[in-house]
């Protein structure tokens, strides 16, 4: 998988909780705790992000003076779920400034209902614009494809699950209204689990999620190597939603915007790979 389709798997989310934690959670217990509610669907959350390229790409192909970057900030809310499905609408703002190919904004909207999933994506300078359709099965099989990296939904708490089968998440830090958990594994047992190599020079990555004590939620989450932190994802606003309007989840494509079947896509790759 391209590193730039790793990067917002690894944009991990969070959830509401109306309780309180007790003082001998574990970091265990806040995981679960998080996942949990927030797989239940019904939560509307806005984050941004920044993530350092340079800290993941090779030294000799980062141009001295230059800093490839990434930029994200977006809203996603969750409606109901069935089985691995479920409902989720959202737009995503990306800018990338990469030295080969200078800067470039891609703007997305997000669409999901319990039968399928649309892309709707625009990409600035370029001016190009397109719209992905996935069925579910489609999005089943690739997250199977991607062994432990679950892409039946882009609900963040399942990658939050994903993660912790194979990171041990300890408590660090406890101050106050505050708690951090961390854990950190080794690139060979991540790229094993991921079926996927990971950057040259990443012997090992860390990440760390920061927490409200009082009611469990994800304020932050930070990602690093041993060339320090290259992602940062800060979270704006969480709320659980006791109902969400159904015309959320409908999407029509424009008429003048090309759709790409991406079942049929999928189809033609599996029939040429035979």
């Amino acid at each position: 998988m391209k590193l730039k389709l790793l990067i917002p798997f690894l944009l991990l989310a969070a959830c509401t909780s109306e309780q309180t934690p007790s003082e001998s959670l574990t970091a265990e217990d806040y995981l679960t705790q998080m996942t949990e509610i927030m797989i239940q669907g019904m939560v509307h959350m806005e984050f941004s992000s920044h993530t350092d390229l340079s800290k993941l790409l090779p030294t000799d192909a980062v141009p001295a003076g230059t800093t490839p970057s990434m930029r994200m900030k977006g809203k996603m809310t969750f409606g109901r779920r069935e089985g691995t499905y479920q409902e989720w609408s959202g737009t995503l703002e990306m800018q990338t400034e990469m030295p080969s190919v200078g800067e470039t904004t891609t703007f997305m909207r997000m669409v999901a209902d319990l039968k399928t999933v649309w892309l709707d994506q625009l990409v600035q300078p370029l001016d190009k614009r397109q719209v992905m359709k996935f069925s579910w099965k489609t999005m089943e099989a690739m997250g199977n494809e991607m062994k432990s990296m679950s892409m039946q939904s882009l609900n963040p708490a399942e990658q939050i699950q994903s993660l912790s089968k194979f990171m041990d998440f300890e408590i660090t830090e406890t101050s106050g209204n505050h708690v951090t958990l961390s854990a950190t594994i080794e690139a060979e047992k991540f790229s094993k689990a991921m079926g996927q190599p990971m950057p040259p020079g990443m012997e090992a990555m860390t990440v760390e999620i920061h927490l409200d004590k009082s009611s469990g939620l994800p304020t932050r989450m930070l990602t690093s190597t041993a060339k320090g932190v290259f992602m940062t994802m800060d979270f704006h606003k969480i709320e659980k939603l006791t109902t969400v309007d159904p015309a959320l989840f409908v999407y029509t494509p424009p008429s003048d915007v090309p759709v790409v079947d991406m079942d049929k896509v999928y189809a033609d790759r599996d029939h040429h790979h035979e």
